[in-house]
């Protein structure tokens, strides 16, 4: 299979509010080394090091008047009086607003995703876990994604039959191809003819009805004028409560916290505190972006774009993800020092794949 070409790096969260001062050529070239040398090595980087491994060209004496310029503009800083430079939260964004490039994922790292993807296709439940997975594997940093929220998705049809323990077991489907399953106790005697009879009633009664409209049903005050009077209907309200259940639609799976562990940037016990508030808002991050997100791109937030607080000393990237009628939110969370383009590669290629794979053939 041929290698897909990297789309362009537009992320769809520009500057915003956050103003890029105007940089010309030397300028850019010389933020571009400081990021990516720091962004290799953890450590401030000083006017030595860009003139003897960026290949500029440029004299150590030009390098440290450009890093002047660049520090008076707010693109980098100096923590310490002995130290070099390192970027900035606006010197990041100039990073990759101005002067970050398309980068490509290799073949086998396509294949990957591809198979993982694939593995994950026919049950819907897991996909969110497999796509965490692969976002930090690929990106090295901590991979998150939501569940896809059904609650557009509408009725297809519902199946039932009788287990040999006397259980009766539903499937739902959705038309957007999520299938859930159910097992549930019978109360009452309930045949195979029943069953049949039962659930052509139920499927007559909730064809093409949303997932909202269907919860609004069965757990709504007046549910027993709108289900029909049967035993079947009464099992299949009782089996809803696992079908229907929110906390499963709208969960986050998140992975790839040892890789956050091993940043450079939470090796002091004081530093762990912002690791603490990430992972307290681990599970909401993806609802930190509802109306923000566009249906195609990436959104990226550095450091104190984030709304949060204890998401201040941290990178987002987030894509939202259409699986026919349905979708969520994938992306990656790491320090401020991240490999940018990697990780927009990362998520707009997983996003790509899942919506080609899976999602195309959902809408009808």
């Amino acid at each position: 299979m041929d290698e897909i070409e990297p789309e362009p790096l537009r992320p769809e969260k520009q500057s915003g509010c956050v103003m890029i001062p105007h940089l010309d050529e030397r300028e850019k070239a010389v933020l571009g080394s400081v990021v990516r040398a720091y962004v290799e090595t953890a450590q401030p980087v000083g006017s030595k090091h860009v003139a003897e491994r960026s290949g500029l060209g440029f004299s150590s004496a030009t390098i440290r008047g450009l890093m002047s310029c660049l520090e008076r503009k707010g693109l980098i800083s100096q923590p310490h009086t002995s130290a070099g430079r390192v970027p900035t939260d606006r010197g990041y964004r100039a990073y990759v607003d101005r002067i970050a490039g398309p980068v490509a994922l290799t073949r086998d790292e396509q294949e990957d995703v591809f198979h993982g993807v694939d593995r994950a296709a026919p049950s819907p439940e897991h996909l969110p876990g497999s796509l965490a997975g692969l976002l930090s594997r690929l990106s090295g940093q901590m991979g998150f994604a939501s569940a896809p929220r059904v609650d557009d998705a509408r009725f297809r049809c519902l199946l039932a039959a009788k287990e040999a323990d006397g259980r009766v077991a539903f499937l739902l489907n959705l038309d957007s191809g999520l299938v859930r399953s159910a097992l549930v106790e019978t109360e009452e005697p309930v045949g195979v003819e029943d069953l049949a009879r039962g659930t052509s009633e139920l499927n007559l009664l909730f064809d093409g009805l949303s997932v909202a409209r269907l919860r609004a049903i069965l757990f709504g005050a007046s549910w027993r004028e709108a289900l029909p009077a049967t035993a079947v209907a009464r099992l299949f309200r009782k089996a809803a409560e696992e079908l229907f259940d929110v906390a499963r639609d709208r969960g986050t799976s998140v992975s790839g916290l040892e890789e956050l562990l091993t940043q450079p940037e939470f090796r002091r016990a004081e530093d762990l505190d912002s690791l603490a508030g990430l992972l307290r808002e681990g599970g909401s991050i993806p609802s930190l972006f509802e109306g923000e997100l566009s249906e195609e791109g990436v959104t990226l937030r550095i450091g104190a774009e984030n709304e949060r607080l204890e998401l201040c000393r941290f990178s987002v990237l987030a894509a939202r993800y259409r699986l026919g009628r349905y979708g969520g939110v994938m992306g990656v969370v790491g320090p401020t020092r991240m490999q940018y383009e990697r990780g927009m590669a990362v998520v707009g290629f997983l996003r790509h794949v899942v919506e080609t794979r899976i999602g195309s053939g959902r809408d009808s």
